[in-house]
């Protein structure tokens, strides 16, 4: 098996096991704090913002430490902290104390994900790109597509059952992290990003589409956010359903993500396409608005169902046109999961607010009029780059 083989295979393994984990971390983290803190659902949203948050600060503030540093030891010293981080939150029994290890879970986090994604895309275009790119997505997706379920039964069993299983499965890939790494020369070997630009001259080629791209990844998330933080509370306090249910839900999102991040791995119609990129945008703000009026088991399958083809595209295009022709590839990565982070937290906070005091579908209204205006202003700078390349090209050109 060659280095790359290699490496794609450690990656996509770690990828998805990492994805159980959080995904679980994140379930049950709901649960645990609505039950252990008597919290509401806008102090839960704004708790575990600050994971997000935290993880935006420290992705930024960190980008040229994780790029003056090889990529398996940031990586290593990223998961085992989260791993105390974990173990802390189970242990402990103040709400205060829950707050401060959230808030170091995401600054450990931020060493993790661009990261795995940089080392994934480093030295990669086009073609090449897109695979190792899809199989990194496929990978972390089919982790989130099992582990909502296994976290919903989990935490019906007991409460803390998703922690320790997590702990479990993270002091695991820690150790084959070390090993692998170490018995292969080429990963062993394998250089700060800082010291890869600099010995291999590279030349910056990026495309102005990652702007769009990193329009729909935010409004993307917003989405997720309410989903993954607010909608668990809304089906078992309002719809009835039990955790396994709520679990299945999400699951369904996952599993439909999981195949068409398979898909967008084998296909490149989507590349640098302008009005793909607006386009799934202007889906999801369609199907967001629909799903107001979803309150049943069968009418939220097909809402998940759609929110999960729709997804992986505005995932992809955001990971493939920041990461084409960018030198410097982990802060193309931060600036992506920066963009994750801070849609959640919108998804988040401002979910648990207007769910707090006026309703899910109220909620859900106002998300998709936030989407709506992403999508004008998207397409308005669009037309105004259009008119001043014009300009440029022709100056007697006017604008009919």
């Amino acid at each position: 098996m060659n280095s790359d083989k290699t490496q794609l295979l450690l990656l996509g393994v770690t990828s998805f096991l990492l994805q159980i984990c959080f995904a679980m971390i994140n379930l049950a983290l709901v649960f645990y704090l609505r039950e252990t803190y008597s919290l509401s659902a806008a102090t839960i949203g704004l708790a575990l913002s600050y994971n997000q948050i935290s993880y935006c600060f420290f992705a930024i503030v960190l980008s040229n430490w994780i790029t003056a540093f090889k990529p398996r030891y940031v990586i290593m010293i990223g998961l085992s902290g989260i791993t105390l981080c974990i173990l802390s939150i189970i242990l402990i029994h103040s709400y205060i104390a829950v707050l401060v290890t959230i808030v170091f879970y995401g600054g450990f986090l931020s060493l993790v994900w661009p990261s795995i994604e940089s080392w994934l895309a480093r030295g990669k275009e086009e073609a090449f790109l897109n695979k190792s790119m899809g199989i990194f997505n496929f990978s972390w997706s089919s982790g989130a597509a099992i582990s909502t379920y296994i976290g919903g039964l989990l935490i019906e069993i007991n409460l803390r059952l998703p922690f320790y299983l997590s702990v479990i499965i993270l002091f695991f890939i820690i150790l084959s992290l070390y090993i692998v790494t170490s018995l292969v020369p080429s990963l062993r070997s394998s250089e700060a990003e800082n010291d890869y630009i600099k010995n291999n001259k590279l030349k910056d080629n990026s495309t102005f589409l990652r702007y769009y791209s990193w329009a729909g990844i935010f409004v993307g998330y917003i989405v997720i956010g309410a989903i993954n933080n607010i909608f668990p509370i809304y089906a078992k306090e309002v719809l009835n359903f039990s955790e396994s249910t709520v679990g299945g839900l999400l699951s369904i999102r996952g599993i439909v993500t999981c195949f068409m991040f398979y898909l967008l791995t084998k296909t490149s119609f989507w590349h640098f396409k302008r009005y793909i990129i607006i386009g799934v945008q202007i889906l999801i703000a369609l199907i967001v608005l629909a799903s107001r009026s979803f309150t049943s088991v069968f009418s939220l399958s097909i809402f998940f169902f759609s929110f999960g083809l729709l997804f992986p595209f505005v995932y992809v295009m955001s990971i493939f046109h920041g990461a084409s022709g960018a030198i410097n590839k982990t802060k193309r990565m931060i600036i992506h999961e920066v963009l994750i982070s801070l849609g959640v937290v919108v998804g988040s906070v401002a979910g648990g607010i207007l769910y707090d005091h006026f309703s899910y579908s109220q909620m859900m209204l106002i998300f998709f009029f936030v989407i709506s205006i992403a999508i004008v202003l998207e397409i308005t700078i669009y037309l105004i780059r259009m008119n001043n390349l014009n300009k440029i090209k022709n100056p007697n050109y006017t604008q009919s």
